[in-house]
């Protein structure tokens, strides 16, 4: 295809058609106008512009509504998941058979460590073989629950990880309620072992101030020294410091109680039907009665004898 430029002409110039300026598709303006007039999507702009912040208004305003009644689900949920929580730790460990008799403690401990401070409920049963710790929240929910059978251990956590490892808590019970010898000491030092641990207390009147444990031998971590647990016996409360798990904690007691022996099986009374006796025949004596003495008719006197006939002798 050949394109033919025909030249086009006017005011002494001549200009070829292929070459010619494009003619604008709108009027053009003077600067005058350019700078006061507004641009031509100017309008155009402002309303999307208050649409998008009607739209980000609306959305705000639908996340606070739609989230606002599960707010404080988020948030416990957040706080169990996020919570700072203590250490659990191999803590002091000794038989149960240490401890006399049943019984059955209601305590509340708060606990602090590294960024924690912690309040926890809790009950505990003891017996020769067995231990029982159930652990509520500060507002009366089960939180979790460890059952000691021997040397067998099973924790149950109703509520997710608890703050406070359940084990810590078994550990701190098992120190501050293990029977003390100061009733054979009643002012000084008295110590005693238990298998690998040694625990030593201050005592008065026969009663435990304070008492140190220290795990035999004696082990070194961080060039830390001294005692493993510290048990402080206070008026209102039991404080508990566990140096190697870097957490403290105070115990009150609530309410304490032994735990009643289980009722005796009733013993069976045999119960005995009295046979009835058979009825006397008449004028028989009833069966058992004594006997009537025989009534024996007294015997007849011997008659007098008769006076003899007087002799012809005698006569005269």
């Amino acid at each position: 295809m050949n394109i033919v430029s025909t030249p086009r002409c006017g005011a002494g110039a001549c200009v070829p058609a292929s070459t010619a300026l494009p003619v604008p598709a709108t009027p053009l303006r003077s600067d005058a106008q350019s700078r006061t007039a507004p641009p031509r999507n100017a309008a155009l702009r402002t309303k999307r512009h208050s649409t998008r912040s009607r739209g980000a208004i609306v959305a705000v305003l639908l996340s606070v509504m739609v989230g606002g009644a599960g707010c404080t689900a988020m948030s416990g949920v957040s706080g169990v998941l996020f919570a700072s929580r203590v250490k659990e730790c191999e803590g002091f460990d000794i038989p149960l058979s240490v401890f006399v008799g049943p019984s059955r403690k209601e305590l509340r401990a708060r606990v602090k460590a590294r960024s924690v401070d912690h309040d926890l409920p809790f009950v505990v049963e003891t017996t020769a073989d067995s231990l029982v710790l159930v652990g509520f929240t500060p507002l009366g929910t089960k939180a979790f629950t460890l059952v000691r059978k021997g040397t067998d251990v099973q924790v149950d956590a109703l509520t997710g990880p608890p703050i406070v490892p359940p084990h810590n808590v078994m550990s701190d019970v098992l120190a501050m309620s293990t029977p003390s010898t100061c009733s054979s000491t009643p002012d000084g030092l008295a110590a005693i072992t238990f298998e690998n641990w040694q625990i030593s207390d201050t005592c008065s009147n026969g009663r435990p101030l304070k008492r140190q444990i220290t795990r035999q031998p004696p082990s070194v971590e961080k060039g830390e020294t001294g005692p493993d647990v510290e048990v402080e016996y206070l008026e209102d409360a039991i404080m508990v410091r566990q140096h190697r798990c870097h957490y403290s904690a105070r115990y009150v007691l609530q309410a304490s109680a032994p735990l009643a022996a289980p009722p005796a099986a009733p013993v069976k009374v045999p119960v005995v039907t009295p046979t009835a006796k058979p009825a006397a025949a008449p004028g028989t004596a009833p069966v058992g009665a004594p006997s009537a003495a025989p009534t024996v008719a007294p015997a007849a006197a011997p008659a007098a004898p008769a006076p003899a006939a007087p002799s012809g002798e005698d006569a005269k």
